[in-house]
């Protein structure tokens, strides 16, 4: 059991294969959930003897292509496995109310409008090494290790490449994978490189990122996202009420209200 779960292989099924390298910490599980066949074990050593390792490189080969899903993933072995996936939700105590599991496709329009940044997880619980660091996120959840973020300006999300129908997931080739998107910068997510065994790592990576949401970029002023949403929302109502009301103003008027502001500005950052 301890070799299992060095290289990545639960108990879901049986035979399991794995790869390792003699002399780094690293490992390559081969996909739990596909048919054992002569082709996909010499391809399956191939991509291990070709792509080498890094120190402290735990992966899954679990990303199977839309014909690999149509011929290997069964009704009956899916069954199995949304069951197996229950018992170790129950197992590790992974509870909806900490992260929510969602399907990319139909959570996309949500993280295209929400005001916070999005952590999103992609599992399999299958691979060992995702159900770790899925169970190491929920950790840090329930201790408040990010409550300072969740709480406005943070939503970690979690998808479960296997029950996922639509497949979203081609930039990915190896599982647990982890992206962070930043409400400031949809269209350029950055991925976790860490050890989903190192706790540090994920936490590092989160907080490098969720940075940028403030930094203050020469010549845009300050971020848009700094702010909390009421106050924002607050803000652009009352800009907009402001512009209807100068249409009526004189220029002397519009004046003495700027200086007006700029008072209460100064003020306020005296407080």
């Amino acid at each position: 059991i301890r070799v299992m779960h060095k290289v990545g292989l639960t108990d879901f099924s049986f035979p399991a294969i794995a790869a390792a390298p003699a002399t780094e910490d690293g490992s390559l599980a081969f996909d739990q959930l596909q048919n054992i066949t002569a082709d996909s074990v010499r391809a399956f050593m191939q991509r291990f003897a070709s792509e080498g390792f890094f120190a402290k490189k735990h992966r899954c080969d679990v990303i199977p292509t839309a014909n690999e899903r149509e011929s290997n993933y069964t009704g009956l072995m899916l069954e199995n496995y949304r069951q197996y996936v229950e018992r170790e939700k129950t197992r590790l105590g992974l509870s909806e109310t900490e992260i929510r599991e969602v399907d990319e496709y139909s959570f996309k329009k949500v993280a295209q409008k929400t005001w916070r940044d999005v952590l999103t997880l992609y599992t399999c619980r299958s691979c060992l090494h995702s159900l770790h660091l899925e169970d190491t996120l929920h950790k840090m959840v329930r201790r408040g290790d990010l409550a300072d973020l969740l709480e406005e300006e943070l939503m970690i999300v979690k998808v479960d490449v296997a029950l996922t129908k639509t497949h979203p997931t081609n930039h990915i080739k190896e599982l647990p994978a982890m992206k962070y998107t930043s409400a400031r910068y949809r269209d350029f997510p950055n991925w976790f490189q860490g050890s989903p065994y190192e706790p540090e790592d994920i936490i590092q990576f989160i907080r490098a990122y969720h940075s940028m949401r403030h930094v203050e970029i020469p010549g845009e002023g300050p971020s848009p996202f700094s702010k909390k949403p009421d106050q924002k929302l607050h803000e652009e109502t009352l800009d907009e009420e402001l512009a209807a009301l100068s249409d009526n103003l004189t220029d002397e008027e519009i004046e003495e209200l700027e200086a007006l502001a700029r008072n209460v500005g100064i003020k306020r950052d005296e407080l």
